[in-house]
């Protein structure tokens, strides 16, 4: 469960922002959108919308988690230290941060435990690196690192049996304690790097890698939901066939090999290929058989971009677990990506899924598909720096209509658009 994330530093975000999932007290609205961990007392989004126009930096809040998932699950077999090497790309528009390095945190709970990771990197090296465990009224430090050198916090010391085999195995300037951790078996950093191989990051203008993801859920088991929920969406499809073939090896990408069984050496996987399956008809309008056709050549994009994402839609929704879909609405009807969102936000999400998603469609701002303290928005300031904030910021009425004030530009984050020329 994602209670909070924090960036600053990083691309088009210089002063640190923070993305909060915690819903507000006066929010009374929409009760199945969100839920209590625990007994903390926490209420939390089910799903959480970020508003804003072309280049102010909705991408780069998506892109700032990927790059902790990704630094999470590669810097400790990267022997070279290449995966810090693009990934960490500071503010470059002010001189007083182009060469400062990035700083990441989020704030999340698992088995109703409340913890806090983060840590600040260059494009070089780890310069230090945080993992907290938060209660209601005291913090306890589970370990930190600063200059490469780990100190494992008092509470923890006596708990942790292989602190000796954790630090020798651990590069001191190019990976991570976590991701160290977990792979010697230190019980708490195999816990969080376990919660950071849950998530779900998704480019939806892009189909890889979950493309592959869906096709290898696609058993009889899966293939009856991911029907279900393509067939739901109004698409006249009557069923769909998988057929197995192979595949290069180099076809998977890197964050899919262990899902795929990819090993060193290997030239060929196993794999999938699709067909759709329509029904024919004769001249008096009755069933007469069905013609099959090539999934992904003859399917619209809509169709292979719910197709594509049906995978991880599922495994979040029955799994409770965090889904961050950048571009979310691409190529999907309004209506359906209403619906989706729906979803999370109704009697069918008994996990308490997250749902965070980058938008520009203003339907969900039109009637009580979120509430008001699930809608974020990112805006840029005269510097050209990313600023993200709430709604509920601005206290607006029950009877507001939402998306006239956004489009109005009561909010920020639209485009100001002089008349276009060539």
């Amino acid at each position: 469960m994602l209670i909070e994330f924090k960036v600053s530093n990083y691309r088009s975000i210089k002063d640190e922002v923070v993305l909060s999932l915690q819903s507000t007290s006066a929010q009374n609205d929409l009760p199945l959108s969100t839920f209590q961990i625990g007994k903390s007392g926490i209420n939390l989004a089910k799903t959480t919308a970020i508003y804003g126009a072309n280049g102010s930096g909705k991408s780069n809040i998506w892109n700032a988690l990927l790059t902790m998932w990704q630094l999470v699950s590669t810097s400790f077999g990267d022997i070279q230290g290449d995966s810090l090497k693009g990934r960490i790309v500071p503010f470059l528009l002010s001189d007083l941060t182009s060469d400062k390095p990035s700083v990441f945190e989020v704030t999340f709970a698992i088995d109703d435990l409340i913890y806090r990771y983060g840590f600040t990197a260059d494009n070089k090296s780890i310069l230090e690196e945080h993992l907290d465990q938060v209660g209601p009224s005291s913090v306890k430090n589970v370990f930190v690192s600063t200059a490469g050198e780990l100190t494992v916090g008092n509470s923890f010391r006596k708990s942790i049996k292989n602190i000796d085999v954790w630090k020798a195995s651990t590069r001191k300037n190019n990976a991570l304690y976590l991701s160290s951790g977990a792979t010697v078996n230190v019980e708490i950093p195999l816990k969080v790097f376990n919660w950071f191989a849950s998530l779900g990051i998704v480019k939806a203008t892009s189909n890889e890698p979950y493309e592959q993801y869906t096709q290898s859920q696609f058993n009889e088991i899966g293939k009856e939901k991911i029907l279900k929920l393509i067939k739901s969406a109004d698409i006249s499809i009557d069923d769909i066939l998988r057929n197995d073939t192979t595949i290069s090896a180099s076809q998977v990408p890197e964050q899919l090999r262990g899902l795929f069984g990819v090993k060193d050496g290997v030239e060929e996987i196993n794999g999938f290929n699709f067909v759709s399956v329509h029904k024919k008809y004769n001249k008096k309008g009755l069933e007469s058989g069905s013609v099959n056709f090539d999934f992904f050549s003859a399917e619209s994009d809509g169709t292979i971009k719910i197709f594509n994402l049906a995978g991880p839609i599922i495994d979040s929704l029955e799994n409770g677990k965090i889904l961050f879909v950048d571009e979310f609405e691409s190529r999907l009807h309004p209506l359906l990506l209403e619906s989706l969102v729906k979803l999370f936000n109704g009697p069918l999400n008994t996990k308490n899924a997250q749902l965070i998603f980058c938008v520009h469609n203003t339907i969900l701002l039109q009637n009580k598909t979120v509430r008001r303290d699930q809608i974020w928005f990112t805006d840029k300031d005269k510097f050209g720096a990313t600023r993200l904030y709430s709604l509920a910021d601005f206290k607006p009425r029950k009877d507001d209509s939402l998306e006239k004030k956004y489009l109005n530009g009561i909010f920020g984050a639209i485009p100001y658009i002089e008349d276009l020329e060539l």
